[in-house]
């Protein structure tokens, strides 16, 4: 009797660490799909945006400057445009166009801003988050434009927004967007966030954040102090980190 109640319960732990170990697998599986879909989303998005400034460089300056119509248009087609600007290398202004008081076309900042210089050298520029005077986030984009020129724009964020907040990740899993330096571009759930985060917690965040590459996954406490499983991998072309999570105690319940 005693062998026998010693091999039932042997087998009961045995079929226990099965089950703890298939969910666990199974959801990092799930958090790993999940992040890889933020990944091809936010990536497919940029290529989006940087292909609207190469079809606007077609148009040539003459085109952006008179073409209001036809600017009005596109902006109408991608409501996430709110600025754009085309100058010569020099940094003069040769076209712009803003649907409010603008940011971009400032004659002293241009000359040593990284969109600016970033762009003239030939490369794509991806700028982090940013506010404006009435605290609405955006981000820059600029792209070289013909005869060493640069074309850039002003982008709301919002629509990056609702792609985090695509991938579904069991009742409490968020998703979100974060630069190396710990930076939060975007999250799915802002409402679960502290109004500023714990400075040491965010240092400990941080070499997770770098060190990420293709792919990271394991346990920590996040930006909300929650104990949580997290897959991060790094969207290529851009200095953010894609960051799923899901609470711990949901995870192995």
């Amino acid at each position: 009797g005693v062998s026998l109640s010693l091999l039932l319960a042997c087998g009961v732990a045995g079929l226990f660490l099965l089950v703890r170990d298939t969910e666990k697998t199974g959801w990092a599986g799930r958090q790993h799909e999940a992040t890889q879909r933020v990944v091809h989303a936010v990536s497919d998005f940029l290529q989006q945006q940087q292909g609207m400034l190469r079809i606007i460089n077609l148009f040539g300056h003459d085109e952006l400057a008179r073409g209001q119509e036809a600017i009005a248009l596109l902006q109408r087609e991608h409501p996430i445009l709110k600025e754009i600007v085309q100058l010569d290398q020099e940094g003069a202004i040769l076209a712009h166009f803003s649907s409010d008081r603008g940011l971009l076309a400032n004659l002293f900042t241009i000359p040593q801003s990284t969109w600016f210089l970033s762009a003239r050298s030939g490369n794509n520029y991806i700028g982090d988050l940013q506010l404006s005077n009435g605290e609405e986030p955006y981000l820059v984009f600029s792209v070289p434009a013909d005869q060493n020129g640069v074309l850039a724009c002003r982008l709301r964020v919002e629509q990056l927004g609702r792609i985090v907040d695509g991938p579904r990740l069991g009742k409490g899993g968020t998703a979100y967007l974060v630069n190396r330096d710990g930076q939060l571009i975007t999250h799915s759930h802002p409402q679960t966030l502290p109004p500023a985060p714990d400075p040491q917690r965010l240092a400990g965040l941080l070499p997770l954040y770098r060190g990420a590459g293709i792919g990271w996954q394991g346990r920590y406490r996040n930006l909300a102090g929650q104990e949580v499983t997290g897959t991060m991998a790094a969207v290529p072309g851009t200095p953010w980190i894609a960051v799923t999570e899901l609470p711990l105690d949901e995870a192995t319940a």
